[in-house]
């Protein structure tokens, strides 16, 4: 074993090390080690890391560990204060996150060969710009939207709502040119009682205006007695 051991009038400052036949080089402060380096060129830190412009090589570019801690998380600070983070906690939850406080009403964005995949918005709302989304399979979607369930007797949409046994209350699909005005067709399940019985109407609107299709355009209505 070397050492080099460099101490000031009152104690031990810093202590370079070397074991074995050279097998690792330890940088030490205050008697603790800081910096190890292996024969392997691996280097593993006891404290924090600051470094400006720092470049990864290697098959596992950054592995963080955390035997014996609650979560592991990124940071991206600014002034002191998080601006986003990536973390992994106790209970094995991924969150990625955008602090609004700091950035604004920014939008987290998910890219995939330099476009837009998915955006979520300080509102919640969620985008997906390019492409298309399959649900229930790894099949590329040939649609903007695809459901699949290949199950004997699949059901794979379900319009659902809490207060559906409320008379009166409804639910449905609208079909029409854009945003929330000019839907002129739609699909409307209407509450009956408790039970969730109620009524489908087949409903068009016809005005020549922005006015949405509603249960009182149906040109065919069908109630739960048939």
């Amino acid at each position: 074993d070397a050492q080099l051991r460099i101490n000031n009038a009152t104690s031990n400052v810093m202590d370079i090390n070397s074991s074995g036949s050279g097998d690792s080089l330890t940088l030490s402060t205050g008697d603790t080690a800081a910096l190890t380096i292996n024969s392997s060129q691996n280097a593993s830190f006891s404290g924090a890391v600051t470094a400006t412009g720092l470049t990864v090589d290697g098959n596992n570019d950054i592995q963080i560990n955390r035997d014996g801690i609650s979560s592991a998380k990124i940071f991206w600070n600014r002034s002191g204060t998080t601006d986003a983070k990536i973390e992994l906690d106790a209970s094995e939850n991924l969150t990625i996150a955008v602090d609004e406080a700091q950035l604004g009403s920014k939008i987290l964005v998910f890219k995939n060969n330099n476009a837009d995949g998915l955006l979520i918005s300080s509102s919640q709302n969620v985008n997906i710009p390019n492409g298309g989304l399959m649900v229930g399979s790894t099949t590329a979607p040939s649609y903007k939207l695809a459901i699949r369930d290949d199950s004997a007797s699949a059901y794979p949409l379900s319009l659902e709502s809490g207060t559906i046994g409320t008379a009166g209350n409804h639910t449905g699909i609208r079909f029409g040119f854009t945003g929330n005005t000019y839907q002129k067709g739609a699909i409307i399940f209407e509450g009956q009682d408790a039970n969730g019985r109620g009524k489908m109407y087949f409903a068009m609107e016809g005005s020549a205006n922005s006015s949405n299709a509603d249960e009182t355009d149906a040109k065919m209505t069908i109630d739960y007695s048939g």
